[in-house]
């Protein structure tokens, strides 16, 4: 099951939502909508998977690992250019990695990334 999800993801992800991206004026708006949703949910779930393989949950609290992988969702760049958009404030969209670069430091804390690192 898990592999066919992931398999549907990155489809939708890399090809599906770039069609539907580039066709949205014959589309029309449901395109528009249905793509850029595609698309954060594919970098949602690429940052999650980096999260988990990168940061080891056994090292940190229950509540800290939730509100990290929260964040991933949330906070992810496609999430923040499209609600700067919403606002129509450009200079978010440039930033738009921040929040979460700032959130994953806050909550990581002092954990390590590796076994090896000081």
């Amino acid at each position: 099951f898990w592999h066919t999800l992931v398999g549907v993801v990155v489809l939708s992800t890399g090809i599906i939502s770039p069609l539907l991206l580039l066709f949205r004026r014959e589309l029309g708006s449901a395109a528009l909508f249905l793509g850029v949703a595609l698309l954060a949910v594919g970098c949602g779930a690429f940052l999650g998977a980096a999260l988990s393989r990168g940061i080891d949950s056994s090292s940190c609290s229950p509540l800290q690992w939730w509100l990290m992988l929260v964040a991933t969702w949330l906070l992810n760049p496609v999430v923040i250019v499209v609600f700067s958009r919403i606002v129509t404030d450009e200079e978010l969209g440039w930033w738009s990695c921040a929040p979460l670069m700032v959130a994953l430091v806050a909550l990581s804390g002092r954990l390590r990334l590796t076994d090896g690192g000081p």
